[in-house]
């Protein structure tokens, strides 16, 4: 079940993201991520769409959106129930709603396929590197 994402889910959404990320990017190390902990927190409690999925009354995926330009900051889905429609059904919910929607995705995310297959559609639009970033991230987007 898919519900709006309250204050008081945050610390668990961000528990998935730590556990996650790290095997989603074999290769970027643990420290990277600790350090982009701070900025995860502040989107998550800024986003003006934020959704979690709630299965036997426990949150096992979330997605957050800001609005002005449809931009996904995070979705994520916790490890052990990746591949069983759950970020699918996520990012749907945004579809409903929205004429497109655009996100960024390292380019080491072993799970870059979900986003460029034929059930999502994003196109990459660019690469990007930004000189203070080490690791590359392609910007994607779909429209209806």
């Amino acid at each position: 079940m898919i519900r709006e994402m309250t204050d008081t889910d945050i610390d668990k959404a961000i528990n998935i993201w730590k556990n996650a990320m790290p095997l989603a990017h074999k290769n970027i190390p643990q420290e990277y991520w600790d350090t982009l902990l701070p900025n995860i927190l502040d989107e998550l409690k800024n986003a003006d769409e934020k959704y979690v999925y709630v299965e036997d009354k426990m949150i096992v995926g979330f997605i957050a959106m800001r609005t002005k330009d449809n931009y996904i900051y995070e979705l994520c889905v916790d490890s052990g129930m990746q591949g069983t429609g759950i970020g699918t059904q996520l990012v749907d919910k945004l579809k409903t709603a929205h004429q497109y929607l655009t996100l960024h995705v390292y380019e080491q995310n072993v799970n870059v396929g979900f986003y460029t297959s034929p059930r999502q559609a994003f196109k990459e639009i660019a690469e990007s590197l930004k000189p203070a970033r080490k690791y590359p991230k392609l910007f994607m987007k779909w429209s209806k």
